[in-house]
């Protein structure tokens, strides 16, 4: 999965998760705004009608008039069905009814009475009142809870979330960092290992390329400097040949102008050396003669004395 995927969903949760809240939030404040409108619509207003029909009550026991009495009367009763359209408590009910049979009956008779079922009335919805409030703290309470819970997992699950995304770029980041360390001081049998995202993969795929690609280089290049080395021996090789070469055809040229200026005193030598081994050789053809006719006297000198030794 890529970086940019890992991202829009975990924003995709977050945001999902701060959308149930909000609307959880939304619901309970729904709920808490109708309870506060039920609770002032019904025994708010039902014990608010409740003083009124006591105060109507009031106005009748001291109107000096018929009409007066009428009048409050008539207000009494109105004030007493609202009572009854927004009564809450059970035990309301009784009150009422029986505040309805003592307006058919006698309004006059049971003041004191009357007087006390109205109080009770108003208490009983008062008390009423007093339960819807508690139910209404508690309501919010549980809300305050849920909405605590619920932000606390929302974080939870955030830095969670955080916590997957630094793991998941940092590893590969701190493992291209290694294999550029590693790659600087010379090391080329690096072992990569393609993981995470899509991107570090294709980061990582680069890495090993460079790598093989740099050791295919480095070979190359190795090989190019020992073809470079035996280039340059043969070069030396040759150079030192052709410094030889010359030095040789300089020493043969001066000796060769050493032979050309001594050349004619050796054929003058030569020459008398010749006349020299002639006269030698007619003094040895004179001596072998000369010996030739020493042996030949002495033969005879030897065979004259041979016959006088027989005669």
């Amino acid at each position: 999965m890529s970086i940019k995927l890992k991202l829009a969903a975990t924003f995709a949760l977050v945001l999902a998760c701060a959308a149930g809240v909000l609307a959880y939030a939304d619901l309970a404040m729904l709920q808490a705004s109708g309870s506060i409108q039920a609770i002032y619509d019904k025994p708010l207003m039902s014990s608010n009608y409740a003083r009124d029909a006591l105060s109507q009550y009031e106005k009748f026991r001291k109107a000096d008039s018929e009409e007066g009495k009428k009048a409050a009367l008539e207000a009494l009763g109105e004030s007493i069905a609202v009572v009854e359209e927004r009564l809450v408590s059970k035990d309301s009910l009784k009150h009422v009814e029986k505040i309805k049979q003592m307006l058919q009956s006698a309004p006059q008779a049971g003041a004191a009475d009357m007087e006390t079922t109205i109080d009770l009335l108003v208490e009983s919805e008062f008390s009423a009142a007093y339960d819807h409030v508690i139910a209404l703290k508690s309501a919010v309470d549980q809300t305050r809870t849920m909405l605590l819970i619920a932000g606390g997992g929302m974080m939870v699950m955030v830095l969670g979330g955080a916590i997957f995304l630094f793991l998941s770029m940092t590893r590969p980041i701190r493992q291209c960092v290694l294999l550029s360390e590693a790659i600087s001081r010379g090391k080329f049998d690096n072992k990569i290992t393609l993981s995470g995202s899509s991107e570090f993969v294709a980061l990582l795929r680069a890495f090993q390329r460079m790598q093989t690609e740099l050791v295919a280089h480095l070979q190359e290049s190795q090989a190019k400097l020992i073809e470079q080395k035996n280039a340059e021996k043969q070069v030396q090789q040759a150079q030192m040949l052709a410094t030889l070469s010359q030095t040789l055809q300089q020493s043969t040229g001066s000796v060769t102008n050493v032979l050309l200026k001594h050349s004619d005193a050796l054929k003058m030598e030569a020459s008398s050396l010749s006349d020299m081994a002639a006269a030698a050789n007619v003094c040895v053809v004179e001596a072998v003669k000369a010996s030739s006719r020493e042996l030949a006297n002495s033969q005879s000198v030897a065979s004259a004395c041979d016959q006088l030794a027989a005669s």
